[in-house]
Parts: C-alpha cells; sequence; structure tokens
C-alpha cells in the first residue's frame, strides 16, 4: 500500500494467476499507533527498615531512544492506615499521610528525592507496610508530560547473623580466625556496628566490629588464655536486651550461635590450612597458608626436616 494513504479504510484486489476463481477483496484499515515520546522509571531501595531514618528515591525520564529527559518531576506519595488498626480497640487517630516532592532532572534524566522518615511517621505502628510513588514528569520547553508508579515495602529491622566457614576446634596459642554475615531479608547489612560474644567458662567479653559491603565482619581471636575449655561464640546485631529498651522494640535479631571445641592430638602437634575464600584459577600456582606444631620428640633423632603433603578436592 503506498506510503502517501490517509488513514481510513480500504478495498483492495490481488490476483493470483493460477487460481480459477475470480479474485476476492477484502477491508483494509490505515491504524497509526503513537507511542510514548518518554518513559518514567524508578530506583528504590530495595529494602526500607522502620528504623531508617530517611529514604532516597530516584526518578528517571527516559525517551524511548534511551536518552535522559531534562524537566522538572512531581512524586506524590501515600501511605495508608492498617487494616488491622481498625480492627483494634484503641482510641489513637491515624489518617493517611499524602506527601508531595518536586525536582529537576539532571543532564541524564535522574532526579534524585530524600525523604525524611518523619514525614512518613516512618516508625509509628498501625500504618500499612506499603508505600506508595506516583511521578509526573513534564519535559522542559515542550510542556508535554509522562507519568509512572513504583512502591516500596517497609519491615520491621529484622537481622539475621551467620557464621561462615567457621572450624569447631581451636588450638590454645593460635589467632583464631572466623566470619560472620549480617542480612535483613537476605539483602546484606552494610557498614552497622555488629557484636561478637565470647564465653569462656561463664565469663563474656563484647567484641564491636563493622560491617563490610557485603554485610560480613571479619574477626580474630587471641586464644592464649582459653585454656583448652569449652568455648561459645554469639553473633549479634546489637548487645541490649530488647525487652529493657524500648526503642530496641522495633528490632527482631537472630544470632548465630557456635560452640567452639579445643583441638587434641596425643603428640600434641597440629596443623590447619588457612581457609581460601577466592575461586582457585585453573593453571596458575597458589599461595596457601598453613599454621602447625610438630613436636620435635615425635620425629626421628636424625630428622632435619618437615615434608607436608596435601589434597586438593574439586
Amino acid at each position: 500500500m503506498p506510503s502517501i494513504c490517509r488513514p481510513g479504510s480500504y478495498r483492495s484486489c490481488n490476483k493470483i494467476h493460477v487460481a480459477l476463481f475470480p479474485c476476492d477483496s477484502f477491508g483494509t484499515s490505515l491504524i497509526f499507533a503513537v507511542l510514548p515520546k518518554f518513559e518514567v522509571l524508578f530506583e528504590v531501595p530495595q529494602l526500607v527498615t522502620t528504623s531508617d531514618e530517611e529514604i532516597k528515591v530516584k526518578v528517571i525520564g527516559r525517551y524511548t531512544y534511551g536518552k535522559g529527559v531534562r524537566g522538572t518531576v512531581r512524586l506524590n506519595l501515600m501511605r495508608y492506615t492498617s487494616f488491622f488498626f481498625h480492627e483494634e480497640s484503641t482510641n489513637e487517630t491515624l489518617t493517611t499521610i499524602e506527601k508531595e516532592y518536586t525536582a529537576k532532572t539532571d543532564k541524564t534524566g535522574c532526579a534524585f528525592i530524600t525523604i525524611n522518615a518523619t514525614d512518613i511517621n516512618l516508625p509509628q505502628k498501625g500504618y500499612a507496610d506499603r508505600v506508595y510513588l506516583s511521578a509526573e514528569l513534564e519535559e522542559e520547553g515542550t510542556g508535554m508530560t509522562s507519568s509512572g508508579r513504583s512502591s516500596m515495602s517497609l519491615v520491621t529491622k529484622a537481622v539475621e547473623v551467620a557464621f561462615i566457614n567457621l572450624n569447631p576446634f581451636y588450638k590454645r596459642g593460635f589467632p583464631y580466625t572466623g566470619k560472620m554475615k549480617y542480612t535483613i531479608n537476605e539483602i546484606p547489612l552494610k557498614n552497622e556496628s555488629v557484636y561478637l560474644t565470647v564465653d569462656v567458662n561463664d565469663v563474656e567479653t563484647h567484641f564491636p566490629y563493622v560491617t563490610d559491603e557485603k554485610g560480613e565482619a571479619h574477626f580474630s581471636l587471641d586464644t592464649t588464655k582459653w585454656n583448652d575449655s569449652l568455648v561459645a561464640l554469639r553473633g549479634r546485631y546489637s548487645i541490649v536486651n530488647v525487652t529493657e529498651d524500648a526503642s530496641a522494640l522495633e528490632i527482631v535479631q537472630q544470632e548465630a550461635f557456635s560452640w567452639l571445641k579445643p583441638f587434641y592430638s596425643e603428640s600434641n602437634s597440629f596443623l590447619e590450612i588457612r581457609y581460601i575464600e577466592e575461586e582457585l584459577p585453573c593453571g596458575k600456582d597458589r599461595e596457601v597458608l598453613v599454621d602447625y606444631i610438630i613436636d620435635r620428640k615425635e620425629l626421628g633423632p636424625e630428622a632435619d626436616h618437615v615434608d607436608f603433603y596435601y589434597l586438593v578436592s574439586i
């Protein structure tokens, strides 16, 4: 059909030379679909907890061919009261929270908006556990608008702790090393103060650490005063008793726990290969660190060296 045809309905006839029947006719309509000139997207935190002080939201305006849109963003936020709150017998009155924010997009089409926790009563009980966002972007120069929607889930700060590759034995006099991983709903807890509690003969010692970008905290413990006792390790987010601190009621923490036993051998010898976290490359040498004690009495009188052999399993 010619490209100059105007929108409308047409009749057309196609001839087939081998056909025994006369040409059939059928109706054809030209319909033009106008694609949106640009779209509005959101980048919101993976996790928002009731103990956060602020929420950072990014609104992105993007043309259909990928370039950023310059313009003004009007962000609307709504947080409704919880259905269960209305079911409870309480004299407290809560109303739906509505907030509006305005920001300009940069040359990449991004607008950055910070929502203060007090704006939406983030730690307040009685509200739903989801915040709804809608944004309208007005293109600079043309006034053309486009909109988008998103939402964020709010959770109580439930911290999970796990020991990673923990050796169940220790050798007195050798540093005991290990790693803890802290997550909230399987998302790493970054740059947070955490604790390791070491219990030796019912005497507890608390060691503070700060998690890295992976939510991990590495530790090294002095074992010289453990005296071959049974030792308990507890990975914890907080050492505050939540029953005594009202501000901690919104924190649910699951502790990691492990017993450490003293290593024993009749010869008093000891050998441990230090754990390597990264994947070992094929065809290349890799240094392996080994901690060991060899009792001289267990060696022959003329022995002048010790050979170590190791097995690598794949």
